[in-house]
């Protein structure tokens, strides 16, 4: 992963990662423990949770994301100028 520079002065930006590729660093580093038993075990996981998530049972909790070092950012982005009617976007 490569990081750029901000416009800002002194901020780095990383990349921006979407689920699928959240979810393909956490199946990778679970490879390199060998089985879902140990990794969980060497992250203070529930062995259950790391199958929940695994088979889509229920969304990668943050406590997971830590054990591969990544966090979750909530982001939003500029509506299209035409959407907005009376100073409110619809």
């Amino acid at each position: 992963m490569t990081h750029t520079v901000s416009k800002i002065p002194g901020v780095v930006e990383h990349p921006r990662l979407d689920r699928v590729d959240a979810f393909r660093i956490l199946r990778d580093a679970i490879g390199k423990y060998g089985t879902q038993r140990k990794f969980a075990l060497a992250h203070g996981l529930r062995e259950q949770d790391v199958s929940d998530v695994l088979c889509s049972r229920r969304p990668v909790p943050d406590s997971m994301l830590r054990a591969v070092g990544l966090r979750r950012v909530e982001y939003f982005v500029a509506a299209e100028t035409g959407s907005v009617q009376g100073g409110a976007a619809r």
